[in-house]
């Protein structure tokens, strides 16, 4: 909805900020903002009517890729 416009951009900044900061102070970052975004793009509901915050199947998502990203265990 045109309400919404802009949200992914705007989340697109903040994923950016945190990496600068992340980065500045050697910190590890899990990118959770582009495999959401491919999803989103994918018609996957994994956000709510916000746009913003995720459904359980996307906490579920954001879980495989955190593991993924730190090899916790194979999925």
């Amino acid at each position: 909805s045109d309400n919404f416009r802009g949200v992914n951009q705007a989340l697109s900044v903040c994923a950016g900020m945190v990496r600068g900061i992340a980065a500045s102070k050697g910190f590890p970052v899990v990118d959770f903002h582009t495999p959401m975004t491919r999803l989103c793009q994918a018609g996957h509901p994994i956000v709510g009517a916000d746009r913003v915050h995720p459904t359980p199947a996307g906490h579920q998502e954001m879980t495989k890729i955190l593991c993924r990203q730190f090899a916790l265990f194979p999925l």
